[in-house]
């Protein structure tokens, strides 16, 4: 792919970009009841933030703004990559923009952006299973390869866990046994079931068992070669956990996402202290524009959604924060289409749809719901998201087939305290789908390669 840079025989730091599938913020350092030492010490030396969330509740669309810097509408990857969606073909990733600028790009398992992983800006493409383990077992090969004099470094390790199913094999033993599920704490907007309780103990005891020790291995290869000194790492994940009312979803727990940065020790700026948290709201398209400022690489020159957050890396240069950001969900498993706009206050969610299938479950439970129209939330009052205060519906009134006229009838006028809010919020997401083109806005559903393939055989089929 060509881009508009050719900074060959640059001197930035290594990267090492670590991500999880379906993790969430679910790690002790974030204050989840789930024991990973290795991340929370990794994060007690690097700068951790808590307001980060994605741009989209799943896998591919919220892994594509990641690497573009632009929302899933604006690059094209509004679905799942194996369902046939994909990055249209203008578009710049900052794997791209640091291979242009002379870094030696390998990727170590999952990275479901594209069916071409070169299309992403990869050199080197490894063929490891996505097995956490075996990832990092990949890219300690690759470090022991590797000279003084070579070009920088970046490493992308995706890794399979903690995604459903949770696979029991090619784990330690004991690995599923660690949480039980009958007295552990849940999370306060989970349902408490037991079918909950034995998903939420598998998925613990795989982020316990798995996810940290590989997170601590790979620190500790960086730490064994001097590397560390040398190297800016990141670990994080695509979205919220794979539960009720998380993934899949725009509540703030299908959103919210790890960050962890250890910037380079030998690093020309100041970085922030150790142990450093920033609660500043920033956003999953901010993070391509923020590595590449990181290492002093150029950004795509083209019209980016995210905007670097480097200086509270750095501690250099002043940080313009967000007053609101952006969030969408079109397809998944099934259809969802809903859009978000989120201030440190307030959540206001349109569904596009009323009768959905998936969204709000579980990948085990895709029953149908029915969403209202709009949601507002007062997030400071009501973190969960409980109590919509543009209709009082909620995700959750009636069966799942309630007819939505009966439904509809127990609506109420929205809460007369938050009508301001409620306007304002309508008209700043109506305003951000119209100026970025978002097909919605004109009432159109996009679709992928493979459903128009679908939706053209039908056609011959009964002409």
């Amino acid at each position: 792919m060509s881009t508009s840079i050719d900074t060959r025989g640059h001197d930035g730091p290594d990267v090492v970009f670590l991500h999880c599938h379906d993790l969430g913020r679910h790690l002790g350092c974030y204050g989840a009841a789930v024991e990973t030492p290795r991340i929370d010490a990794l994060a007690g030396e690097s700068v951790r933030f808590t307001n980060y969330l994605a741009a989209a509740p799943t896998c591919s669309p919220s892994r594509g703004s990641l690497m573009t810097g632009r929302y899933p509408h604006r690059n094209g990857l509004m679905g799942l990559q194996h369902r046939g969606w994909e990055l249209h073909d203008d578009e710049v990733t900052f794997p791209d923009r640091l291979r242009a600028a002379g870094y030696d790009t390998h990727l170590f398992g999952v990275q479901h952006v594209s069916a071409d992983p070169d299309r992403v800006g990869y050199d080197h493409v490894g063929e490891e299973s996505t097995r956490a383990h075996d990832v990092v077992d990949a890219f300690a090969e690759t470090l022991d390869d590797r000279s003084g004099d070579d070009a920088p470094y970046f490493a992308s390790l995706g890794f399979h866990e903690p995604h459903t199913p949770f696979r029991r094999d090619g784990v330690p033993d004991g690995t599923y046994d660690r949480y039980d599920p009958d007295t552990m704490d849940l999370p306060s907007f989970l349902p408490d079931t037991p079918d909950v309780r034995e998903r939420l103990a598998e998925y613990r005891s795989l982020i316990t068992g798995v996810v940290d020790p590989a997170v601590g291995r790979v620190v500790d290869l960086l730490d064994e070669r001097g590397l560390a000194g040398e190297t800016l790492l990141v670990v994080t994940t695509d979205h919220g956990i794979p539960f009720e009312r998380a993934k899949a979803t725009c509540f703030d727990a299908g959103l919210a996402c790890a960050l962890v940065v250890r910037p380079p020790a030998r690093s020309s700026a100041t970085p922030a202290p150790a142990g450093t948290v920033r609660d500043e709201l920033l956003s999953g398209v901010d993070l391509a524009p923020t590595l590449l400022d990181l290492v002093g690489v150029e950004p795509p020159d083209r019209d980016l959604d995210g905007r670097s957050f480097a200086p509270l890396v750095t501690g250099v240069g002043e940080h313009s924060p967000r007053e609101r950001l952006f969030a969408e969900q079109t397809w998944h498993a099934g259809l969802s289409p809903s859009r978000a706009i989120r201030t440190p206050e307030y959540k206001f969610v349109m569904n596009a749809t009323t009768l959905v299938a998936h969204a709000g479950k579980s990948v085990e439970h895709p029953e149908g719901r029915i969403a209202p129209e709009e949601e507002l939330y007062r997030l400071d009052a009501d973190p969960d998201e409980r109590e919509n205060l543009a209709s009082d519906l909620t995700q959750y009134d009636g069966p799942p087939h309630q007819p939505r006229e009966e439904w509809l009838a127990a609506a109420s006028d929205p809460n007369p305290d938050h009508v301001e809010a409620l306007g304002r919020l309508r008209a700043a997401l109506l305003g951000w789908m119209a100026a970025t083109d978002d097909p919605l806005a004109d009432g159109c559903l996009p679709l992928s390669t493979r459903e128009r393939s679908r939706w053209r055989r039908d056609e011959q089929s009964t002409s």
